[in-house]
């Protein structure tokens, strides 16, 4: 087992140091999304397009790119992802949420500036100021809350990192190993953005959404201070429920959770 931290900043440290190395799990999530999103948005056909995104706006691309590069594995897979920590620390409410707590900073750390930049950059050529403020608002605060809740799929549903290798040698066991494991690979795609999207909702009503050109019509400094502070309340309201769910449901679950987490085979 793996040693504790003792503080937030030491779990912060550890959750890098796992970053930065082989096989450096978080930070292919973080780049493959990049890509496959940006292609997906610049350069796919209309059809598959209107497939992949309900708003297609130059000025919302970051808010889309900051949610799916948040939208794998790092956000929901929170306690099987790494037992030699997590099973000694679940009977452990302060250790438990220092763990998760830790995992969403190190990813927001990994995301949040790179997208800030490039909505700055966007900013600078397309003078759309206030609309790419509220972008930055949406991706430096919003994720915090949207994490602390879509981990709740890792409590309920968590599964063990495997190859695909060894997921195709196992394949017999189809429900585990494939359909099972497929699912929770797929479902932070839908779940993560659905997340973000309730929690941005009183925000989006004081910022008037235009949904038939897809832009956020925000016009005065009153209306985007608002939405701004509706955005931290969200936030700090689904953090709050996201981690006091989060342990209830550890507490119930614990002995099913011990177990599946002792044994890598379960898949």
């Amino acid at each position: 087992m793996a040693e504790l931290p003792e503080s937030l900043g030491q779990a912060v440290r550890d959750e890098f140091r796992i970053a930065f190395r082989y096989p450096y799990t978080v930070l292919q999530v973080i780049f493959l999304n990049a890509v496959l999103v940006t292609v997906l948005w610049y350069f796919a056909p209309p059809k598959v397009d209107s497939l992949v995104f309900d708003i297609h706006s130059p000025a919302l691309f970051t808010i889309v790119l900051a949610g799916w590069m948040y939208s794998d594995v790092p956000a929901t897979n929170v306690l099987a992802s790494d037992t030699s920590r997590t099973l000694p620390a679940l009977t452990d409410r302060t250790m438990t949420l220092r763990l998760m707590n830790a995992k969403r900073i190190t990813l927001w750390i990994l995301v949040a500036p790179v997208c800030t930049l490039i909505t700055l950059l966007m900013g600078f050529h397309n003078q759309h100021w206030f609309t790419e403020l509220v972008a930055i608002a949406s991706i430096v605060i919003l994720p915090f809350g949207t994490l602390a809740i879509a981990g709740w799929v890792g409590i309920l549903w968590p599964y063990h990192p495997r190859s695909l290798n060894y997921r195709w040698r196992h394949r017999r066991d189809w429900f585990h190993d494939l359909v099972r494991w497929g699912t929770l690979i797929v479902l932070p795609y839908g779940l993560v953005p659905i997340i973000g999207a309730v929690l941005l909702v009183p925000s989006l009503l004081v910022w008037n959404v235009k949904s038939e050109r897809q832009v956020l019509e925000v016009t005065t400094v009153p209306h985007l201070v608002l939405g701004v502070i509706l955005v931290v309340g969200m936030t700090i309201g689904g953090t709050i429920v996201g981690d006091r769910v989060a342990w209830r449901l550890i507490e119930r679950r614990r002995t099913v959770l011990t177990h599946y987490l002792e044994h890598p085979e379960l898949g």
